[in-house]
């Protein structure tokens, strides 16, 4: 076959290709996929290799009905569903199409790893093709679409183009959601890099269409079948070691597959990816390697493998014993190694057809096919067989190269002014976010129902992800900082490294065009995400941002190398560890904003700043869960996010303050201190230092009390809304809610219902306030914008059916029944002293992680809010100090403290689906059996703080109907 017409033979592969996507999804689900996923953008550069002119177009329907109605209107070539776009099931709807419309392909897209396994189970008796998972990595879109074509092209791109298979076999949703992207990721960027240069870009276009196509199969018979049919053109095997086989789960299922290839195919190469380490010795006999799929580096560790044995990397050349001899990147190098590499070398590569692998790789076939049957032994000796290599190598690149042009690529960007996007890779999700926000403002008709205030997201600069990866993969951070325990360590060793010269171009840029404070955030890949929202596990920086361009530029580069080491802080790793998601699949895109307030000599804050959720998990008598609740402070936000002390008070019913229902609450719950910029600090190098704290004294003395403030007057028990009398000042915010200075209350509840609706989900939104504007108009600024998680499992969970002892009753937060609590760490809310509290909270993470080592659940109960970052409020306990703890109980003590909503750590802690109990004894059906807990085998107790290990287990139930739950004995027939 004469390789230069391969070109024309390409042209006839790929002949499915996915142009129309019907996308059945709430708004926001569309917005998330169009906008972060780029699906266009990403997507772009490989369709055009593929001759397409456009990547896919989205056509969005919100509900089942509309999906079917456009069915009927034209054709789509492939519908992807998400579970929040109504309220009909997924699976009904994909009967309902699958009944008019057989051959289209049907996938399912879910944001819950239970909603992934169960739908998986049930995928084929409703028609859906495929269930993927949502991770959070935009390459899943890339991967979704990919697995759809592959499945449609690859009979007859086999028959007429050769081309190469790579089976998967995988039958959880979790891991080929995880690994599928990558290993697409992986063979279109090597692909593509191995194109030559001197390839025109028509006959690149034509030659990426012969790219190695991935099938998935989910139990024995499916990967069976496929083997059967593309043995020929099997470029290797990725299998799981337990999987189904005759409709049962079987342990060894992966290891029976092998034996079956090995039968027909003796050197084909096979990686098994499982947690079974014993399985090893039984690989060696059917030439297969591991890789152990609780490895932190597992993704990684399949890309390497890829490379080496599927031909994708370097030709390594060894001995048989593995020694590195030495290396070829294009056939060109290939030929000159070939000349040089010891005898013993050579003959171990042909032999294992090691060269027609590699070759095959890079899409050329007719030379792979030529030299794949010849064997060394077919020659008088090495030398001869060499001689004939290096003939057939130079022969065929004589013939490539007649005719050919190369093409000179040029790829400059452009920033934006609005909302910036720096690099093609995801900016993450806290971005996307704040980037659907200010898609939906531009539209919205807030603005005139609110013409007097200026309703804004502060304009945003974003640097993706690409720039993360490549400074920790070029300075190989990734592995250096899983070395290291220490936070500090960890931060000096991303510091000791300089971002490359693009990213400080780029971020010279943006100090030479702004010249007011900024703030500097986190957007990892899984931020602010359906799956797992990781909320304030990542570093943040306020920067004044003054002073010359050479000092706001180092300040500004120090503070984007430290929100990537953050990505490595032990609490995002214990986090990740806990939530199944994986360190190595993380990344880092940062967010460079403009800080919202004004300047007070020299402080700068905004007047107010809070959190809203449109669902109130403790919802009053006069108000509904859907209702929602917001938390506000007096300036920055971080009192809120922290737990420190705010007021709370739902939108629907801003008068309602049951923190200011009586003299003796409000001065209890009152904010006595704001959080505020000190633009007058000269850290030398510490980017962290600029915050500070003040009394509301130097918030009267800016003039930013009054609209907020309020005065007690202990003459006479009264307090007055008002600060221009005599007495100590509260915070209150009546001139707000009750006068009507600003309308925060009617802002809030318009945007809640207007983003519950447009993401398919409740919601909470990050915002602040400045009531004198950089216009001279008040702004609103919408900070930050994430779906919230409202309940656990969709189990019916009946609380009167519990016969076992009960040892605490309240209100609950999830969903769901927690088994196998074996052990309980509380602090006695009788002898608890939040003077040492810092102390206990890291006694209670030495308990933790002797739990953690153990693989055992607890309950941690006591009193205050956990995980305040103000010390006299609760323990101020951190994720990594209480991981290993499923159910969690605050309780009411001596000072009226409201639950933990609106922080990051419950927002957490919801998400990861720990049990949250909120105990008032006080309150009617509420109550701790103390006697009980102390009457168990006292493993550790230091003061207040018991550790115990229960003679029976515990369970504790959820239901979320009513938001009560209860901790009981395990019933005698549960471990």
């Amino acid at each position: 076959m004469n390789p230069g017409s391969l070109p024309f033979r390409y042209r006839n592969l790929m002949p499915h290709q996915v142009r129309d996507i019907l996308m059945v999804a709430s708004f926001y689900d569309c917005f998330v996929l169009e906008e972060d996923g780029r699906f266009s953008d990403r997507l772009l550069s490989q369709y055009l290799s593929l001759d397409l002119s456009s990547p896919p177009h989205f056509h969005h329907a919100t509900s089942g009905k509309d999906a079917l109605a456009m069915l009927e209107k034209r054709r789509f070539d492939m519908v992807l569903m998400t579970p929040h776009s109504s309220n009909e099931s997924p699976t009904s709807l994909a009967y309902q199409i699958r009944g008019q419309y057989p051959d289209l392909p049907i996938v399912l897209l879910t944001y819950e790893q239970s909603d992934a396994a169960m739908y998986s189970e049930m995928a084929g008796d409703f028609g859906i093709d495929l269930v993927f998972l949502w991770t959070g990595d935009p390459r899943l879109l890339v991967a979704l679409v990919k697995a759809v074509e592959d499945h449609s092209n690859v009979a007859h791109d086999t028959e007429n183009g050769m081309v190469r298979v790579i089976l998967v076999v995988e039958d959880s949703p979790f891991y080929y959601s995880a690994f599928l992207p990558a290993i697409y990721s992986e063979v279109l960027s090597q692909v593509n890099s191995l194109l030559p240069e001197r390839l025109n870009e028509r006959d690149r276009h034509y030659r990426m269409h012969a790219r190695p196509k991935i099938l998935l199969a989910r139990n024995y018979e499916e990967a069976q079948s496929l083997i059967k049919r593309y043995a020929d053109y099997l470029l290797g095997v990725i299998t799981d070691l337990r999987f189904k086989k005759r409709g049962k789960f079987n342990r060894r299922a992966g290891l029976h597959l092998a034996k079956y290839i090995r039968k027909h195919d003796v050197d084909l190469p096979i990686l098994f990816q499982s947690r079974d380490e014993s399985i090893k010795p039984a690989l060696e006999g059917v030439k297969a390697h591991f890789v152990n799929k609780g490895s932190p580096d597992l993704i990684k560790e399949i890309r390497e493998y890829m490379r080496r044995y599927f031909g994708f990397g370097p030709f390594i050349f060894r001995e048989a014993n593995g020694t590195y001899v030495g290396e070829a990147q294009h056939i060109e190098d290939l030929v000159h190694a070939i000349e040089k590499v010891p005898d013993s070398s050579l003959v171990y590569h042909a032999e294992g057809n090691h060269f027609s692998n590699w070759l095959m790789a890079r899409s050329e076939f007719a030379l792979a096919l030529e030299i794949r049957p010849v064997r060394v032994s077919d020659f008088e000796d090495v030398p001869h067989f060499r001689d004939y290599m290096v003939a057939r190598l130079k022969s065929f690149l004589e013939r490539r190269q007649r005719g050919q042009i190369t093409e000179l690529r040029d790829s400059t960007r452009l920033l934006e002014r609005d909302f910036t996007r720096i690099g093609s890779g995801s900016i993450g999700g806290k971005a996307r976010g704040i980037a659907y926000v200010s898609h939906w403002l531009a539209e919205a008709a807030i603005h005139s129902e609110f013409p007097e205030v200026k309703i804004i997201v502060p304009r945003t600069a974003v640097l993706g992800t690409d720039f993360f990866d490549r400074f920790v993969e070029r300075h190989q951070l990734r592995e250096r900082a899983a070395q290291e325990s220490s936070d500090r360590k960890i931060r000096n060793l991303f510091l000791e490294h300089e971002l490359d010269d693009e990213v400080l171009e780029f971020l010279k840029r943006i100090v030479n065009e702004i010249h007011y404070p900024i703030a500097v955030r986190s957007s990892s890949l899984h931020e602010d995400s359906q799956l797992q929202p990781l909320a304030g596990l990542y570093s943040t920086f306020l920067l004044p941002n003054e002073g010359s361009l050479e000092r706001r530029l180092e300040l500004l580069s120090r503070a984007v190398r430290q929100v990537y080491a953050s990505c490595f802080f032990n609490n995002a790793r214990t986090y990740l560890t806990a939530s199944a998601l994986r360190l190595e699949q993380e990344k880092m895109a940062v967010i460079i904003q403009r800080l919202v307030g004004s300047r007070h000599g020299d402080r700068f804050y905004p007047d107010f700043a809070g959190v809203a959720q449109s669902h109130n998990y403790y919802p009053l008598k006069y108000s509904s869960a859907e209702d929602g609740i917001a938390t506000v402070a007096l300036g920055f936000g971080l009192t809120v996010v922290e737990g420190g002390k705010a007021l709370r008070f739902c939108p629907k019913y801003p008068n309602h303050l049951p923190q200011m229902s009586s003299v003796k609450d409000a001065l209890a719950a009152s904010q006595r201190e704001f959080v505020y910029l000190d633009t007058t600090r000269r850290p030398r190098t510490n980017v962290e230092g600029y915050l500070a704290s003040g009394g509301l004294e130097l918030a009267e003395a800016d003039g930013t009390l009054a609209a907020v403030g309020a005065t007690y007057s202990p003459a006479n028990q009264m307090i007055y809304d008002t600060i221009y009398r005599q007495g100590s000042r509260l915070v209150n915010f009546s001139g707000v809610l009750k006068f009507g200075r600003f309308p925060l209350a009617g802002i809030l509840s318009e945007l809640m219902d207007q983003f519950r609706v447009g993401m398919g989900s409740a919601v909470e939104m990050e915002f602040a306030v400045a009531l004198q504007g950089a216009q001279g108009k008040p702004e609103f600024a919408l900070l930050q914008l994430r779906p919230l998680v409202t309940s656990g499992s969709e189990r019916e969970v009946t609380l009167s059916r519990v016969k076992e002892r009960i040892i605490l009753r309240s209100e609950a937060l999830g969903n769901g029944v927690f088994k196998r609590l074996t052990d309980v760490v509380f602090l006695d809310p009788d002898l608890a002293d939040f003077s040492h509290s810092r102390d206990i909270a890291r006694e209670i993470g030495q308990i933790n992680h002797i739990l953690m080592k153990q693989h055992r659940s607890y309950i941690l109960i006591g009193p205050g809010r956990w995980g305040t970052a103000d010390p006299w409020l609760g323990v101020p306990v951190t994720w990594n100090q209480v991981s290993a703890a499923r159910v969690i109980v605050e309780v009411a003590g001596k000072k009226a403290i409201d639950p933990s909503q609106g922080s990051h750590f419950f927002h957490n802690l919801t998400a990861l689906r720990v049990g949250y109990f909120s105990l008032d004894t006080t309150r009617k059906n509420q109550v701790c059996d103390w006697d009980w807990l102390k009457d168990q085998e006292h493993l550790r107790s230091s003061g207040p703080l018991h550790h115990i290990r229960c003679r029976n287990a515990l369970m504790a139930y959820i239901d979320g109907r009513s938001g009560k739950g209860l901790i009981a004995e395990a019933p005698p027939q549960e471990p």
